[in-house]
């Protein structure tokens, strides 16, 4: 389940394992970052309406809703910023 184009973020380390599916095996790493998120809007997941590709290529998926700038689900257990200068890993 995907918000839109850009950087994933998620308060629960649970969440970016359930994204991942089933475990291929090997090492994981983790990282803690501080991001900075302003206003943040409320999206619903793609592919609803048909493939993620496909929403992805949208141009209203790759930019931050008018007025926002990060998206989260309406459950709130991801964030979703658009720009790399918005988050600043601080540990792997």
């Amino acid at each position: 389940m995907v918000l839109g184009y850009g950087f994933h973020f998620a308060p629960d380390a649970k969440v970016p394992e359930h994204m991942q599916g089933a475990s291929q095996g090997g090492d994981k790493s983790v990282i803690l970052a501080r991001v900075a998120c302003g206003r943040t809007a409320t999206r619903e997941f793609l592919g609803a309406s048909g493939s993620v590709l496909e929403d992805l290529a949208k141009i209203e998926n790759r930019i931050p809703p008018a007025g926002f700038q990060a998206a989260t689900s309406q459950q709130r257990t991801e964030l979703l910023v658009y720009y790399e200068h918005c988050a600043y890993p601080e540990f792997i």
